[in-house]
This record gives C-alpha cells, sequence and structure tokens, in this order.
C-alpha cells in the first residue's frame, strides 16, 4: 500500500495498481449515529471547506437525498444515445475513431457546461455495529466511461450542449463486448445516473475494527471504501445535470487509466445508427 499527501485535496492510497484519495474519515461515539439531517449538515459543511481550500468558486445549497439504492437495470430496458457534433461524427464517429473519458477528463473538461468539478467525489456512511464511520473520498480511477442519455425529452437542451447529431446503439451488449475486448476491460457495466448534490451511500459493515483513525489503510479497508464508492462517484451527479438523464456505459480497468483513450474500432459502426436533429436515422 502506497500513502501520499496531495495538499488542499487529501491523502492518495494506491493498491494494486489503483488509487482511491481519502479526503475526510470519521468516527462517532459508540451509540451516537448521526440524523438525516446532521448527516446533510455534515456533508455541507465538509464539501464547503473542500471547495474552499481549493479554491472553488461554485459554493452552492446542496439539494436532494443523502442516500440514493443503486437500482439493478436491465441492459434491454434501456436505449443507448449519445448527442454529438456535426465534426465528431464526420471526423472521428464514420472512420470508427472513438473516445472513452476518464472521471478525470469529466471534471476538468474545458467546456464550462459539460464540466462537473464533483466527478468521482462522494461521500460514505459506513454504519458498523453500534458506529458510523463517515468518509468523503475520490474515487474511480480505473475506470472508462461513455457518456449518453437514455431519453430524448430533452432534444433542444442536449443539441444546444453538445450537438445536433445523435448517435444510437442498437444492441448495448454487442457494443459494449466488442469495446471490452478491444482495450482488454475486466468488465463493462451500464447505469442511469441518480442526481443529488449529496452524492452519498450508506453500507452496513460487521467488522472488528475499522480503524477509523488510522492513517495506514489496510488492504481489506481499502477494498471496502473503493468497492462501496464506484456507484456513488460515478453514478451520482450534482442536480444542475438532471435535464441530461444521463446513462453511463462503464469499463473497468486493472489499474488508474489516463484522462481519454482513444481507439479505432471500425466494427463497432456495425451497431450505431445516426441521426441529424429533425431527420431520419442512416
Amino acid at each position: 500500500m502506497q500513502r501520499k499527501f496531495i495538499k488542499n485535496v487529501g491523502f492518495e492510497f494506491t493498491y494494486e495498481k489503483v488509487s482511491l484519495i481519502l479526503q475526510l474519515i470519521t468516527v462517532t461515539k459508540e451509540n451516537h449515529n448521526l440524523s438525516e439531517e446532521q448527516l446533510k449538515g455534515l456533508i455541507q459543511a465538509t464539501s464547503d471547506y473542500l471547495s474552499r481550500i481549493d479554491n472553488k468558486t461554485n459554493l452552492l445549497e446542496l439539494f436532494g437525498e443523502v442516500e440514493l439504492k443503486e437500482e439493478q437495470i436491465k441492459v434491454n430496458d434501456f436505449t443507448f444515445y449519445k448527442f454529438i457534433s456535426k465534426d465528431t461524427y464526420e471526423n472521428f464517429i464514420r472512420k470508427g475513431k472513438f473516445q472513452l473519458g476518464s472521471l478525470k477528463y469529466y471534471r476538468e473538461i474545458e467546456r464550462d457546461k459539460s464540466r462537473d468539478e464533483k466527478e468521482g467525489f462522494c461521500n460514505l456512511i459506513f454504519e458498523n455495529h453500534n458506529q458510523q464511520v463517515f468518509t468523503s473520498a475520490i474515487s474511480g480511477f480505473n475506470f472508462y466511461i461513455l457518456c449518453g442519455t437514455h431519453k430524448l425529452d430533452e432534444k433542444h437542451h442536449m443539441t444546444e450542449n453538445f450537438g445536433d447529431y445523435i448517435l444510437k446503439i442498437k444492441s448495448i451488449s454487442s457494443f459494449a463486448n466488442s469495446i471490452k475486448k478491444a482495450i482488454g476491460a475486466k468488465e463493462w457495466k451500464i447505469q442511469k445516473v441518480y442526481y443529488t448534490d449529496f452524492k452519498a451511500h450508506k453500507i452496513k459493515t460487521n467488522l472488528k475494527d475499522f480503524e477509523g483513525a488510522n492513517p495506514e489503510l489496510s488492504a481489506e479497508i481499502f477494498k471496502l471504501i473503493q468497492k462501496h464508492s464506484v456507484f456513488p462517484s460515478i453514478f451520482m451527479k450534482p442536480k444542475i445535470f438532471k435535464p441530461e438523464n444521463e446513462l453511463r456505459l462503464t469499463f473497468k480497468m486493472d489499474k488508474n487509466v489516463k484522462p481519454k483513450l482513444n481507439f479505432d474500432n471500425k466494427g463497432l459502426l456495425e451497431y450505431i445508427e445516426i441521426e441529424n436533429y429533425g431527420q431520419q436515422w442512416v
């Protein structure tokens, strides 16, 4: 286990080539669990503090639920659409050139309307016996993502922000399996995004010693936090992005990934239809 301090961010732990950043970890006294309103206050205060020391200016009141439970979806329940520009279609997609992004990429993307500075951030509440362990973390360093939408209700909003061309994936399973093989991913998953500014998730655990105050994480605790941080860090976003009705296709790699991955695969065109907004699928 490697540990590195990052100024104004937190401690980065790396285990088996995958990283996890802990920004805060605190443990309640026995039999003194926090209520939902107290958790909201703690998350709000933590968010404000971390934003201020990192010189962020988007300090807004937080909205939403403290916890949203992950919904198990069937792949065939959704159609995957992606809005792209004419330039992206003409110069890349139609030539079989594709790009996947990391959470870091979407956190730092130049387009203001697309950038989400909270990508990868999450808050976890572990309910362990008669105590709560609260941690703010940054996770998802070993995932590539293809962002899309499962609804066309907000076409005007989407075309204005992303482009007039709509890419429709006809067979998610075939498309995803082809990418998985091409890039050497361990697994893929598709999940709709849930919108809450708190980006929090509660987990019941039954550990004898959580080591909450120990600056050196054990491999067991690292894996526990990493496992349960995937859902809120990748599939939860602030409510300002709700009109996007986002659907995310993710690919889990065996180590930390680069900000983006470009690759050629003309075979993927077999699973794609394209519509120029207002025209027919081609």
